[in-house]
Parts: structure tokens; C-alpha cells; sequence
């Protein structure tokens, strides 16, 4: 079985792989020994994908090292700036209003938690000044260098209809500071996540907000997408200049060592393939010179490729070449737009020719090769990807040599070895687990590539046609939690895969066989676990109040989580989090009885459990209406599948979780008259046959109630109506 990569960043220096560690301590006793007054920014320069992130923790590990072995070497305390770290994470927060209003309020929180003296009062400073902050529209759709002298004017405005002068609040934030004798190290990672609005916001904070004395900023992000949203949001060309304002120390990241990527993707590649599989090295050589190794850059370019090539060659190991499927894997993870086109020219790449019409085939195969390449994600890959295709479908080559026939193709030798190449072959590497109608290449460009309105509409399509448990089997294959792809697809998944839950449904009855909706809690458990405790409650939080999410599929997601809630770091966000959960199912207890939910014993069920005071006095106080009362009575029964000489299904009503709310007796006898009005037909075909289920039980005591009894007792009673209305 194929163990997957999870692409998270590491911790400490212990954990470096790539040779990192050396440079992450020096940049901490650069950070420790300086003792300016002035505010100093760092930057931390590189791409994504490249580990900036693990940089950071080591950066931020080796600080906390470094400061303890100082402390203990100190006679004197008075004479050390006392270190306090503060991590940041912008890009959690929707409204770009809230950037500047949660980072003053965490860095108070942070300063607090610190053990040194004077603290409080710094933490009150902070608080003071935040306050006014507030009450300041930062916006950033001006230029930044307007945005200083709004600030300035809000500021002084503010201030003087306060009768506050904010000079003096911030200078006696200020003295605290120098009087706690502390450093603030604020790190504020993933800038390059936000959108060119946010990103003037924090760059805004930085130079004229929070520049506080004793205060280091370390920010990492790429220098070329925030450069383009400062100038996009600027002067035309200015991005640079004012980084440069702003930046006082830019530090490029170490660029990783290539024998060290190919020796870790090598590691990685041999605890896939079996060591028995047979592989044609010399094609491997030809395929990693001409250019497999520029695509595999990263670290994460070899997590993703290893997880999304390890489930392929687990299917596929046999029935493929495993250098082709390797090659076309990397070409899917680092141009999936190749990769998706690449199957509608099969019968222009695959086998060779007798050299008729070699003029026409080169004019064609250029064509081909233009098309391939003409959406790419770095456009510096065009030679390397048409390099790459052409060793692995020598037709191109060949038609390029102007050669009069394709020698170098040979059909017996790639039908035996199963090449791509081979036209019996090559629809193998396109179509692996989704079906007749869908590629596993279509998969990655609609997860990373797709809006939300085709995206929802294709994963319907991928559940109609009954292989959405494979789908969710394989989307965290696809979007590895840690690259910032997968970061801002995650909320736009979650939000789908919660709104349309009920429609979800398995397709084939199957003995011992997971459900759907266990597949899908699963799934999002394994999609949100890597995200930290806040940013995966606050993601949780945006659907809470979503009334197109049921409030019974809300609780299903914070059943997963609730066990594990003494061990979160950040438990109030968890039961600031509940508090809104059980807000709304008091709401809507009162307001329609949970409209549209068919999980109704669930949430109550939640609401006794989370606060019984509540629940006891609206569960005293609550009269049912026939309607609602047989929505109850349809959430107390459960479908399910047993064997004998046939797998089937059966309905089983559990009528001691009815009579905890409502006799089941003179339940039956409301709801016998209630089927017969025309209340009942606004029921979809569950409600009903549960209904029906619960009607034949209390008349048979039959437990196990198979759909043939289901049928017979709704056909009665259409009948029965039927007559009532002569």
C-alpha cells in the first residue's frame, strides 16, 4: 500500500534534509544580536514550494535555542533584550478590515503568554493603541504612500474628537517597550497568499503602523508577486522601490542543492516500486537529462509527484512502462494543462510511419507541439516539456530529424513493454480511477484550475456517476495540504462537498461496505488536519451560519473534532465555535424545527450533550406540529444492509429514540391520519418510506423491514387517499 507524503513543513533543524540548518542559525543570531532601537525588516525571498516555511520554523526553533542558553549565561538580565516571537498568519482572514484589528489583538495575546516582567502593562499599551486603530478605515484600494498620510489624518481626526493625542498613546506603547526590556520578533509568513489589497495592509503595518523600537519583522514571500501587487495598486513600475523602503535586510533562500533533490526523489521512488519491476534505466537517464530534472525543483515538487505517482503505479504497475508513467506523472504535477490535452492527440503522437507523408506529419507534429505548450504555467518549460515528449514518443523526434522513416519506433518491442507510445498502450496512463468520462489529468485541472460554479458542477457529475468515493479517496493525492494551491481550493471544496451532502449517496449496496457519508467525513478530517487548530475552526466557522449547509451536517464535522478538544492549542476558538453552533441550533429548534434537515436526532442529540439546561427547557416546552413530528420519526429510522442469499437493504425503526420525545403511540396514531393529507406528498421518497417504516413497525413489531413491505404500505396508502378525495 502506498504511503502518502504529507508536504509539511518541518520544525527544527533536526529535521533538515536540503542543508538548510546552517543558514537558519545564523539568520537567528543575526536576529538575536541586533540591538538597534530602530524597527529592522527581513525579508525571507523565494518561490513557492521552495521552503520558506520550514526555513521559518527553523529560524524560529534556533531563536528559542539560542535565547535559552543566553539567558543562562547572563549575570545581569537588565543587560538582554528579552526575545518575544509572534507568528502571524494574514491570509486566515476574509475581510482585509480585520487584518489590522487581529494582529494587534494576537500580538497583545502573545505578549501576554510571555514569562517576563513588565508584561502587562505592554500587552494594556498595545490594546490602547488598537483601539483607536479601530476606529481608522485602513484601505488599501489607494496607493500605499496615500495610505500613510490617511492614516496620519484619520489618526489626528480621531484623536482630537477623542481628546486623545495618539503621539502620546504611541510613545507610551513605546516607553513600555523599552522599559519591559523585550525584543518583539514578529514573523509573518505566506504574504505572497493574499490578495494585492491585503498585502499593501500588511505592508502598511510594517512601515508606519506597528513600527515599533526593539521590533524585528521576518517576512517571507515571493519577491515577484508581491512587487507586482504593490506596483498593480501603485505608480505603474514602482513595486520595487517602495519594497525597498521597506525592507532593510532581503535574504534570498538558500537554492537547493540538485544531487540532493535527485538522491531524495530517488529515496522516495524506491520505497514505491517493488524492487522486482523491471525499468529501462538508460530511457530514465534520457528522460532526467532532457528535462524531468528542471520541472523537479522542490522539495514539494517531489512530494506531490511521489504521492500522485505512488497511487498510480500501485494500479497501474503492471500494465504500464514505469519510466513513461514516472515521465507523464511529472508533466501532470508541473503542467497539468499538457497533460489534460495530451489524450486528444493520440493518433498524431503514437507508433510511427512509413515515411509517405513526412512533410504533412512534421507540419502536424509542430502544430501538436504548439498546442501542447501554449498554456503553460512557467513558460521556460516549452523545450523542456517538447524535450521530454519526444523520447517519450519517438514519432516526434524522428519527424523533427526529418528522417524518412521512424526507425526508432518499434511496435513489437513497445506493445511488450507496454510504452505509451503504443497506440494499444497509451489510454492507460489518461484513464486511471474515474471512470469511462473522466482522467485523472481533467481531475487535477478541474481541483486547481476550475471556478467554483464548473467545479461543483463536475463533482455532481463525478457522484451520478457513481465514483464519488473513489474521488474522495484521491483528492488529498491531488492536493497536498501544504502548497498554496491547495490552500486556497480547501474552503472552496469544503463548502461544496458540505452544501450538497445529502446529495451524496452510494450507489451499489455493499456488505461491510463504508457509506458515503462516513467517506466524506473522513475525507475532510484527512483535508484539515495539517491546517493549524485556528485556521481550521475559523474555515469551520465561515459555514457555521451558511444556510445552504445543514445544521446536522455542521455537527457531523465537529463530532470529528470534539473528542480531541482538550488537546487543541487554541481551544477557545474550538468552543467560541460551538457556542455559534449551538446559537443556531436554538434558532432554528424555534424557528421552522430545523428546516430541511433530515439529521434531526443528530442535532439534538449534540444539543443535549453540549448544554442539557437549554435542551431540557425547549424539549419540555416544544409541541410538535404532524409535519415535524413526522420529520422526527423519519430521523429515528435507519436504513441499512444485511446477507443472506442476497445482499439487500432493510429499514429499523428505533422507537426508544422517539419516545424520548414523543410517545410512539399516539405517534402512529397522528401520523396514520397524517400520511393521508397532502402534507405527507411534500415529503421526498426517504421521508416516506421511512415514514412507511415506522408504521408497518408499530402495527407488526417488525424489526427488519425489507422494501418490498416499504412499497406495498406506500401503495396502500396512495389508495387510501385516493378514496378520501371521491
Amino acid at each position: 500500500m502506498t504511503e502518502l507524503n504529507s508536504d509539511l513543513p518541518i520544525d527544527s533543524v533536526e529535521d533538515d534534509l536540503l542543508e538548510r540548518s546552517t543558514f537558519a542559525t545564523e539568520l537567528a543570531e543575526t536576529i538575536l544580536c541586533y540591538t538597534s532601537q530602530n524597527s529592522f525588516t527581513i525579508s525571507l525571498n523565494g518561490k513557492w514550494g521552495t521552503g520558506k516555511t520550514s526555513v521559518i520554523n527553523m529560524i524560529e526553533s534556533e531563536i528559542n535555542r539560542l535565547n535559552h542558553l543566553n539567558l543562562n549565561k547572563m549575570s545581569d538580565e537588565r543587560e538582554y533584550l528579552k526575545p518575544i516571537i509572534f507568528r502571524f498568519n494574514p491570509w486566515i482572514f476574509s475581510d482585509e478590515n480585520q487584518l489590522v484589528t487581529e494582529f494587534f489583538k494576537q500580538l497583545s495575546s502573545e505578549i501576554l503568554k510571555s514569562p517576563y516582567s513588565k508584561i502587562t502593562n505592554v500587552a494594556n499599551a498595545v490594546i490602547k493603541y488598537s483601539d483607536i486603530l479601530n476606529h481608522v478605515p485602513v484601505t488599501s484600494n489607494i496607493k500605499i504612500g496615500s495610505v500613510f498620510k490617511k492614516l496620519g489624518v484619520e489618526l489626528k481626526n480621531y484623536s482630537e474628537f477623542k481628546n486623545e493625542n495618539v503621539k502620546i498613546i504611541k510613545q507610551d506603547l513605546i516607553e513600555k517597550l523599552n522599559n519591559a526590556n523585550i525584543k518583539l520578533i514578529i514573523i509573518i509568513d505566506d504574504i505572497d497568499r493574499l490578495t494585492n489589497k491585503e498585502i499593501c495592509i500588511i505592508f502598511s503595518l510594517v512601515k508606519s503602523i506597528a513600527n515599533f523600537p526593539h521590533t524585528i519583522y521576518l517576512l517571507a514571500f515571493d519577491p515577484e508577486i508581491v512587487c507586482n501587487a504593490l506596483r498593480d495598486t501603485q505608480l505603474k513600475d514602482s513595486g520595487h522601490k517602495y519594497l525597498e523602503k521597506i525592507v532593510q535586510l532581503p535574504v534570498e533562500l538558500p537554492i537547493m542543492n540538485q544531487s540532493i533533490l535527485f538522491d531524495l526523489l530517488i529515496e522516495n521512488l524506491r520505497s514505491i516500486v517493488d524492487d522486482d519491476t523491471k525499468i529501462n534505466q538508460s530511457k530514465f537517464d534520457r528522460l532526467y537529462r532532457n528535462g524531468l530534472q528542471d520541472l523537479i525543483v522542490s522539495f514539494r515538487d517531489i512530494s506531490r509527484l511521489s504521492n500522485s505517482f505512488g497511487i498510480k503505479y500501485s494500479l497501474l504497475k503492471n500494465k504500464v512502462d514505469i519510466v513513461d508513467l514516472f515521465s507523464i506523472t511529472v508533466i501532470e504535477i508541473s503542467e497539468p494543462n499538457v497533460y489534460s490535452k495530451l489524450p486528444s492527440y493520440k493518433n498524431l503522437l503514437c507508433g510511427g510511419s512509413n515515411g509517405m507523408s513526412l512533410e504533412n506529419d512534421k507540419r502536424l507534429i509542430d502544430v501538436c507541439c504548439d498546442k501542447l505548450t501554449s498554456n503553460l504555467r512557467e513558460k521556460d518549460n516549452k523545450q523542456k516539456i517538447i524535450d521530454i515528449l519526444s523520447v517519450m514518443f519517438p514519432k516526434i523526434k524522428d519527424v523533427q530529424a526529418n528522417l524518412n522513416f521512424y526507425n526508432t519506433y518499434d511496435s513489437k518491442r513497445s506493445l511488450l513493454e507496454n510504452e505509451i507510445c503504443n497506440p494499444d498502450h497509451f489510454d492507460k496512463y489518461f484513464r486511471l480511477f474515474i471512470g469511462k468520462d473522466f482522467s485523472s489529468g481533467e481531475l487535477l485541472n478541474l481541483v486547481f484550475e476550475s471556478d467554483e460554479s464548473e467545479l461543483e458542477k463536475r463533482i455532481l457529475e463525478i457522484n451520478d456517476l457513481g465514483q464519488m468515493d473513489l474521488f474522495l479517496k484521491h483528492l488529498q493525492a491531488i492536493i497536498p495540504t501544504s502548497n498554496i494551491d491547495s490552500f486556497t481550493r480547501i474552503p472552496l471544496i469544503f463548502n461544496i462537498l458540505l452544501k450538497n451532502w445529502s446529495k451524496f449517496k452510494n450507489d451499489d449496496v455493499k456488505l461491510f461496505g463504508i457509506s458515503i457519508h462516513e467517506r466524506l467525513k473522513l475525507s475532510i478530517r484527512d483535508m484539515l488536519d495539517p491546517i493549524d487548530d485556528n485556521s481550521k475552526f475559523k474555515l469551520i466557522m465561515s459555514e457555521v451560519n451558511n444556510p445552504e449547509v445543514t445544521l446536522s451536517v455542521i455537527i457531523s464535522i465537529m463530532l470529528i473534532y470534539e473528542k480531541n478538544k482538550t488537546q487543541y492549542s487554541d481551544i477557545q476558538s474550538f468552543k467560541n465555535l460551538e457556542e455559534c453552533v449551538l446559537k443556531r441550533i436554538q434558532k432554528e429548534a424555534n424557528d421552522g424545527f430545523f428546516p430541511n434537515d433530515k439529521g434531526i436526532l443528530k442535532i439534538l442529540g449534540y444539543w443535549k450533550r453540549t448544554n442539557l439546561e437549554s435542551y431540557l427547557k425547549w424539549k419540555q416546552n416544544y409541541e410538535y406540529t404532524d409535519f415535524n413530528l413526522a420529520r422526527l420519526i423519519s430521523s429515528c429510522v435507519s436504513k441499512g444492509t444485511i446477507s443472506g442469499t442476497s445482499t439487500y437493504e432493510v429499514w429499523k425503526v428505533y422507537l426508544d429514540y422517539i419516545d424520548e420525545y414523543y410517545p410512539h403511540d399516539e405517534a402512529y396514531t397522528r401520523i396514520s391520519k397524517f400520511v393521508l393529507t397532502p402534507d405527507f406528498n411534500k415529503f421526498d421518497s426517504d421521508l416516506k418510506e421511512n415514514i412507511a417504516a415506522f408504521l408497518i413497525n408499530s402495527s407488526t413489531d417488525l424489526e427488519d423491514i425489507t422494501i418490498k413491505l416499504i412499497s406495498s404500505k406506500l401503495a396502500e396508502i396512495k389508495n387510501d387517499t385516493a378514496l378520501l378525495n371521491l
